[in-house]
């Protein structure tokens, strides 16, 4: 027949499960990993056809976005803001600036956007042909 345990017993009893949970929670180790190398693409996003430097205008130009991806040293992509480069008038980039400087890789995608032209013709004298400004 089986015995009773006291209220003294059970108490102990269970005193002797906690020790026994707590004292393997106090034996694990913690580990720390080392993440693999990641390469996060930096995108900027042209929404200006001006050809400035003016930071914080709220505006990015191809000269900004070219700046900002030298400044980032890792793979980056600028591309065209469709609802402004749409194929009219304001698709159409005059650069009249210094020489754009690229340092890094970088990848120029007009491929959302309608007819981005990029001409060095800032007096906007040049000739259009077959629907390109040479």
């Amino acid at each position: 027949m089986s015995r009773l345990k006291s209220s003294r017993e059970l108490i102990t009893t269970r005193q002797r499960r906690i020790k026994r949970r707590t004292g393997a929670r106090s034996r694990r180790r913690l580990l720390i990993e080392a993440f693999e190398p990641r390469r996060l693409l930096a995108g900027f996003i042209v929404n200006s056809n001006l050809d400035n430097e003016i930071f914080g205008d709220n505006l990015t130009t191809l000269r900004e976005a070219i700046v900002l991806a030298n400044t980032n040293f890792e793979a980056d992509t600028i591309t065209f803001d469709p609802t402004v480069f749409d194929g009219g008038a304001n698709s159409l980039i005059r650069l009249g600036g210094a020489e754009l400087e690229i340092t890094d890789t970088l990848t120029i995608d007009a491929s959302t956007a309608t007819g981005v032209t990029i001409t060095g013709d800032i007096n906007g004298n040049d000739t259009l042909v077959l629907d390109s400004f040479i």
